[in-house]
């Protein structure tokens, strides 16, 4: 289950969902260079975030990096639940 709240949106009624904010999985090797499956590095790269609605796909800002030390899904939630 979503820990944030998210409001409806505001075109539709819609329920949204968080989509992006997390690690983007890497291919990994091992020691002699065989590919081992997907995975996540300390310096694998980190998706935007942002809320989309599930019924008319409408989306708010997408957050690539923090400036102010917030998680990026929570400022998308934040963005989001203050435009409806």
């Amino acid at each position: 289950m979503d820990k944030h709240y998210l409001r409806p949106c505001p075109f539709c009624g819609g329920s949204a969902k968080v989509i992006g904010g997390n690690f983007i999985p890497e291919p990994q090797f091992d020691k002699i260079g065989e590919y081992i499956g997907m995975g996540i590095t300390p310096d694998c790269d980190i998706a935007p975030a942002c809320v989309e609605c599930e019924k008319c796909h409408a989306y708010g800002p997408e957050f690539e990096n923090s400036v102010d030390g917030k998680d990026l899904i929570e400022r998308a939630v934040e963005a989001w639940n203050r435009r409806t």
